[in-house]
């Protein structure tokens, strides 16, 4: 089973706008709410997670101010393997900042590897990574989150504002964004739908215990199911370690290795 990718474009526009989210009046321009930016944005990231394997999980998919506590809900029910939170900055500042659980090495990872990707595309102060711990998104969540913050709607001379609604910008974040997430997850980022299936997940036990000093593609199937691995196919003090805190998550025995049970939960 492919990895579930849970996506979340901040605040909403109906049946208002959420209070106080969106640009000065741009001359020429007006008005532009983050919401629209947002929605783009996670629109484009849906194709191209979807191009390349992954499954989605929009949740906040109308355009409602969806509550913080629905969309957390929605993410943990699912059990979606990350939480991805678009948004665009205010405060009168400039540049792309990333947001992650100081408490969570996957959530930093995953984190790491976006933040990367995004400050590789147009010209941004990097404002760095930073810790999410007060934010819902980021604390509720059982699984890795991120919360981006593409740029300031509020810059100086609105520059990034009108950014916003520039589609080539848009979907350079998603793409950007995309390809971090696929790195994070060992995945290969594709603009192809041909290989699509390289997030599929195997469906039988290869048949004999997978444990520390292991190596070969059976360990690398392992490392992208746990997420947070370097996936180099070689079980290490890390792999293990991930294992077990798995296996307690899942009330199996804790003994680091992979048998049958641990298997079939990592791949049902």
């Amino acid at each position: 089973m492919a990895y579930l990718i849970a996506l979340d474009d901040g605040h909403g526009l109906g049946p208002k706008p959420t209070l106080g989210k969106r640009t000065p009046n741009i001359s020429g321009v007006g008005v532009i709410y983050e919401n629209q930016f947002n929605r783009a944005v996670v629109n484009y990231l849906d194709t191209e997670l979807k191009r390349c394997g992954f499954r989605t999980i929009l949740v906040a998919p109308t355009d409602v101010d969806t509550p913080l506590s629905t969309r957390i809900a929605t993410a943990n029910r699912a059990k979606a393997d990350a939480y991805i939170s678009c948004h665009y900055n205010a405060g009168g500042g400039a540049g792309v900042e990333t947001f992650y659980h100081t408490g969570s090495s996957r959530g930093r990872r995953l984190a790491t590897c976006i933040h990367n990707q995004v400050t590789k595309g147009t010209p941004q102060k990097n404002r760095g990574l930073k810790s999410g711990n007060h934010l819902w998104v980021i604390r509720k969540t059982n699984m890795p989150a991120t919360l981006i913050e593409f740029g300031f709607m509020d810059d100086p001379g609105l520059v990034e504002a009108k950014r916003m609604i520039d589609p080539a910008f848009q979907k350079e974040c998603a793409v950007e964004t995309a390809k971090g997430i696929c790195e994070y997850f060992g995945v290969s980022y594709s603009t192809s739908s041909s290989s699509a299936s390289s997030t599929s997940m195997p469906s039988s036990y290869p048949g004999s215990l997978i444990r520390k000093g292991s190596r070969g593609e059976y360990v690398k199937m392992i490392q992208r199911a746990l997420g947070g691995l370097s996936v180099d196919g070689i079980f290490g003090p890390k792999t293990q370690n991930a294992v077990k805190v798995f296996q307690r998550k899942n009330g199996l025995s804790v003994d680091g290795i992979v048998g049958p049970l641990t298997w079939n939960k990592l791949f049902p």
